[in-house]
Formats: C-alpha cells, structure tokens, sequence
C-alpha cells in the first residue's frame, strides 16, 4: 500500500535545531515500535491479499477460475440465469391461500400473468459455469472455490461444452 521512511518523514518535519545526533537517535527509539506495527501490517498484507483480491461479481468469478483452471485460453465463464422470482406464482390457481384468513386478504402483487414472465425460468440454481471440456478441474473443488466468494443464496450450476451435447457436471443446490 505505502512504503513510508517514517526516519526521512520525522527528519523533515523536525525543527533544524533538534536534528543533532543524540536527538535523532533519541528519535529513532522513539518510532522503533512503528517499525514493527508497519513490518507485521505488510507482512499480514502480503498473506491475505490474493484471497481479497477476488469478490462475489460475475466477471471476478470468471477471471478467478480461469485463473485456477484454465490461464491460458481462459474458456470459463459464467451465465446467470433469467430466474422465475419465489414469491411469485405464474398462476392464480397456485397462490397459497393458507397464509391469509380470508381470500379478499390476499394481496395483488402475488399473482403474475404468464404474459410478464418473458421467458423466465423455474431453476434450483441462480447461475451457471461453463467449463470447456477439455479443462481438467476437480467439480468438488472448483464448487469450493465458488463457495467462497460467491453472494450467499446464489447457487451454481457447472456444465462442460465443447464437444457434442452440454453435459451438466455438476449441480450443487446446498451450498
């Protein structure tokens, strides 16, 4: 982040009479427990900054991934899906009416038309990554590593393309 000469910055700031020898090494001491605050902080920096260096956005996941799997040609990527929202029912036979003690109780924004469900879908999964089939990876592992930095309530789907047919890899709904 900032590489700071805490000796060059107390020096410059420091009036022209006190810059004598003794002072400055009375000075030094003085600031010796910055320097270890500032060589423990760099070290911490350096060990943690390649788990932060990703986040939950679509085109982070993708770039982690081909990293992890395929650096290269970089055939990874990620489609999220047009999904049906839960709270709404594509029919009015489907609404629950268990909820409400009455059916006039019953609020209006729960029923959608099929009309406005422009082709949406009902899925167990709210995105898919699409891995070329000749990328060799581990579906366990690249499921954790989704996982990790995915939004929570977002689940995955991963299918290999490429050759023939897309096959569905993997599908883990319970992550």
């Amino acid at each position: 982040m900032y590489n700071i000469d805490y000796i060059k910055l107390i020096m410059r700031n420091l009036p022209t009479r006190v810059r004598l020898p003794k002072w400055r090494a009375w000075i030094r001491v003085l600031i010796s427990p910055l320097f270890n605050i500032d060589a423990d902080f760099t070290n911490f920096r350096l060990r943690i900054r390649s788990k932060y260096k990703f986040n939950g956005l679509k085109h982070s996941l993708e770039w982690m991934l081909n990293d992890a799997y395929d650096p290269i040609l970089r055939r990874i990527y990620i489609v999220p899906i047009a999904k049906m929202p839960t709270l709404f029912f594509k029919m009015a036979s489907e609404q629950p009416d268990a909820y409400w003690r009455t059916a006039a109780e019953i609020p209006d924004y729960w029923f959608l038309p099929a009309e406005q469900f422009n082709q949406q879908i009902a899925t167990d999964y709210e995105f898919t990554i699409y891995v070329h089939a000749s990328t060799p990876f581990n579906v366990a592992e690249l499921l954790a590593m989704v996982q990790q930095y995915r939004m929570y309530g977002l689940r995955p789907r991963v299918v290999r393309f490429g050759i023939g047919p897309e096959i569905e890899a993997a599908s883990d709904y319970f992550l």
